[in-house]
């Protein structure tokens, strides 16, 4: 993967690894009938006992809304 400018609090992944975490997070939750989650201002929170799962939808759109 090339580098490109980056900022500092980011960085870029490859999608075969987002697929993988996300695989491992439905193992983890597969036996859950449900699951503590809160609303946040652009995505949602996945609580759990040793921490929590902040997921975030950004629009890079002009002009669009989610």
């Amino acid at each position: 993967m090339k580098k490109r400018n980056q900022k500092p609090e980011t960085k870029y992944v490859s999608a075969e690894k987002i697929q993988k975490y996300l695989m491992e997070l439905s193992e983890v939750f597969s036996d859950c009938k449900r699951v503590r989650a809160q609303k946040c201002e652009d995505g949602v929170k996945i609580l759990s006992n040793g921490g929590y799962l902040q997921i975030s939808i950004v629009n890079t759109q002009k002009g669009g809304g989610l």
